[in-house]
This record gives C-alpha cells, sequence and structure tokens, in this order.
C-alpha cells in the first residue's frame, strides 16, 4: 500500500541499452540430463558372457596341457632303456656221455637290441653273452664296444662251442641231466647278456645291464642224432639295471 501519486505524473518507461526485455523460455522447453549411477548398474551374468570368449580360454588350457604333456614324453623317452630279443637260436647235435663227463655243441644265437629313445644316442661297452643250463655256463662269446643312434637296431650272432670234459661229479650230473633231456626230445637253455651302457656317453646316465632270456626251449633233438632250433619263434628278454 502507497501513497497516491499527485496529479499530472506519469512512470516513466525503463528500457536497457535500447534492448527490449525478453520472456523467459517455457519450462517444457528445458532439457534436463543426468549422468548414470554407477551402482544402480545391472549385474551382467556369466551366461551371457560371449562364447568367443569362453572358446578362447578353453583352447588355452588344451594347449597348456598339450605343452606339458610334450615336456613329460620328451623326458620320459629321453633315457629309455634298450630292449633284448633272442631272434633265433640253434645248437649242433649235442654229443654228450655221461660215463665219461664229454658235452660237445656249436651254438648260433642271434640277439636283436633295439634302441627305442627318440632322442639319445645309447653306448654299450664290451658285451658278454652266454649260454646256461640250470645256471651252469656251458659256452661265452664276447662282443667289441658299439653304439646305437635314436631308433636303432643291432643284431649280435654269436657263434660258441661247448667242449666239456671232466672227470668230476658236478659235470657228470651235468651232463646227465642234459642227457635225459635229450631223450626227452628238448633241454631248457638259458641266455645271459652282460654289459653297460651309457646314454649321450654321459658318465652320470651309465648303468650296468643284466639281461636274462630264460626258458629258451631247443627242441627237434632226437636223442643226440640232429640239431635244435628254438622252439616257439623269437623271444624277449628281461633286463635288469644297476
Amino acid at each position: 500500500m502507497g501513497y497516491p501519486a499527485p496529479a499530472g505524473f506519469s512512470r516513466p518507461s525503463v528500457t536497457y541499452n535500447n534492448a527490449p526485455l525478453r520472456a523467459h523460455p517455457p519450462a517444457a522447453a528445458a532439457t534436463i540430463t543426468s549422468a548414470p549411477n554407477p551402482s544402480l548398474a545391472i549385474p551382467v551374468d556369466d551366461a551371457q558372457l560371449s562364447p568367443v570368449g569362453c572358446g578362447v580360454k578353453a583352447c588355452c588350457w588344451v594347449l597348456l596341457f598339450f605343452v606339458l604333456g610334450v615336456l613329460v614324453w620328451v623326458c620320459v623317452s629321453a633315457y629309455l632303456t634298450p630292449e633284448f630279443k633272442i631272434s633265433s637260436l640253434s645248437v649242433s647235435p649235442i654229443n654228450s656221455s655221461s660215463s665219461s663227463s664229454i658235452l660237445k655243441a656249436n651254438w648260433n644265437i642271434s640277439l636283436a637290441v633295439r634302441n627305442p629313445s627318440y632322442f639319445s644316442l645309447i653306448s654299450y661297452e664290451r658285451v658278454q653273452v652266454s649260454v646256461l643250463y640250470h645256471g651252469v655256463p656251458l659256452s661265452t662269446a664276447l662282443f667289441a664296444p658299439f653304439s646305437q643312434y635314436q631308433r636303432g637296431e643291432s643284431f649280435l650272432e654269436a657263434n660258441m662251442e661247448t667242449l666239456s670234459s671232466s672227470s668230476s661229479s658236478a659235470d657228470n650230473d651235468l651232463v646227465s641231466s642234459i642227457d635225459r633231456d635229450l631223450q626227452d626230445g628238448a633241454v631248457n637253455f638259458t641266455v645271459a647278456v652282460d654289459s653297460t651302457v651309457s646314454w649321450n656317453d654321459n658318465e652320470e646316465y651309465r648303468q650296468r645291464v643284466t639281461v636274462s632270456c630264460d626258458n629258451m626251449m631247443v627242441g627237434q633233438l632226437a636223442g643226440n642224432k640232429a640239431a635244435g632250433a628254438l622252439v616257439g619263434g623269437s623271444r624277449k628278454c628281461k633286463a635288469s639295471y644297476q
């Protein structure tokens, strides 16, 4: 409430820099923007992940296990032990006489030696091959040192002669036992191999090997009138290392 204006007074019009006043824009024309709140983000389900990413992870795991498997295989196969096998065995007619303890025979043995390793050279020192009957040596052959490359195979041909003439009771019992086996048409012998092997000429990987080829049944002897041969074909041998 104010005082009335004096007579003849008029209110002056107000202008700013000769520019008319502008009205505010209507409220509907205003645009309001707001930033998203991270705390209100919707969690992503694992099932919604890209199948490509899952496939890459699976391939990485498969590749890792494959590499580990290859490394284990290389370490194991680098020092695989040699394999021994009697390829053939024959003997001339065995002449024996229990009354005079005389035993005479000629042996032909083919021994196959194989290096199963893909990575190592195997060297053999002097190799000794023996024929035994019930643990008693009948004949022995020696072979010079040799080496085998990876996956190599060698054949040792042993030609041995058994000549025993003694009046001792032990020799007499041995010949008598062989005589009895000859009458049955087959004799069971054992072939033994002794050597020292090393891998890649490394002294740290050097072992003595003892090979036993048991139950070498030699048949078709027909008493002591004919030669004999190994029954059943080739035979694998057992090896022990020290």
